[in-house]
C-alpha cells in the first residue's frame, strides 16, 4: 500500500522525534493490557530507496535469536519500497507474566537499505540500522494509575558515593517511570543530567542517574525537573523538590 507524499509528511510532522530512522512508526510504544491477544502497529519507510525489514521482540539485546518471548510479530521479514507503509501484527502468546508489576519488551525494527550498483544494478545491504520501540505488558491485577499518581508516589534524592554525586529515584509503583530531560536547578546553579540508553526507573526499584556537574552544597533547597512519558509517548513535565544530601 503507497502513502501519499502529504500523509507521510504530516505523519513524520507528528512523529519528528522518531523521523531520525528511514522506518517510521505511527507510536512510539506499545502497551498489552491483560486480556489482549493481538496489536497492530502502522509503519512508513521514509527513505528514498527500499528496505527489508527485519521485527522481533527481545529484552533490549538486540538480537533476534532470542527465543521463549511472549510476542511474536508478523511478518517477521518485509520488503518496503520508498515510501511504502506496513502494518504489523503483534501476538501474545499467553505465556505467564508477573501480575504484580508491568513487565517492558523490546520491539526491534531491523532496517536494512537495498541500494542498487551503479555497475551492474546488483542489490547489495549496507548501512542497517536497528530501532527499538518498549512494549510494555500490564496485568489486570495492578491498579490503575495516571502518570500523576505515578510521580506524587516517586521518591527523588541527591546521594553522594564515591566523590560522585546522583540522582536516586525510588520508584514504589507497579509501572515503569519512563524520565527524560531531568534538571535540578537551585537558587545558585542549574545542572542537566546527562541522557542514557534507558532511563526508566522499573517497577519496585531504585536507578541512580549520575550529575555530571559540581553541586553547590551551601544551597538548601533544590528542585528536580523532568518530563514523564506517558502511554501515548507524550512528555508531561514535572517538576519535584529533592530531599538534602544523604
Amino acid at each position: 500500500m503507497k502513502i501519499t507524499k502529504f500523509t507521510l509528511l504530516c505523519i513524520c510532522l507528528f512523529y519528528s522525534f522518531l523521523c531520525q530512522a528511514g522506518v517510521l512508526a505511527a507510536k512510539t510504544r506499545v502497551v498489552f493490557k491483560d486480556g489482549e491477544h493481538e496489536q497492530s502497529l502502522m509503519l512508513a519507510n521514509t527513505n528514498d530507496y527500499p528496505i527489508i525489514l527485519q521485527t522481533w521482540v527481545d529484552q533490549g539485546e538486540g538480537d533476534p535469536d532470542i527465543n521463549n518471548m511472549p510476542f511474536l510479530i508478523l511478518p517477521p521479514f518485509v520488503k518496503l519500497a520508498s515510501n511504502d507503509i506496513h502494518g504489523l501484527r503483534i501476538l501474545y502468546n499467553g505465556k505467564a507474566l508477573p501480575n504484580d508489576r508491568e513487565t517492558v519488551f523490546w520491539l526491534n525494527l531491523y532496517e536494512i537499505p537495498m541500494i542498487k550498483r551503479h555497475s551492474d544494478q546488483a542489490a547489495y545491504m549496507n548501512l542497517a540500522m536497528n530501532t527499538q520501540l518498549k512494549l510494555f505488558y500490564r496485568p489486570k491485577q495492578i491498579a490503575k494509575m495516571l502518570p500523576e499518581m505515578i510521580v506524587e508516589k516517586i521518591h527523588f534524592k541527591i546521594v553522594e558515593q564515591d566523590k560522585k554525586n546522583y540522582i536516586e529515584c525510588e520508584n514504589p509503583t507497579p509501572y515503569h517511570a519512563s524520565l527524560i530531560n531531568l534538571k535540578i536547578e537551585s537558587s545558585s546553579q542549574k545542572i542537566y543530567i546527562q541522557s542514557e540508553m534507558d532511563m526508566m526507573c522499573y517497577p519496585y526499584s531504585t536507578k541512580r542517574y549520575e550529575i555530571a556537574g559540581e553541586l553547590n552544597k551551601n544551597d538548601n533547597l533544590y528542585k528536580l525537573s523532568f518530563n514523564f512519558l506517558d502511554d501515548d509517548g507524550n512528555a508531561i513535565h514535572f517538576q519535584k523538590n529533592l530531599n538534602p544530601f544523604s
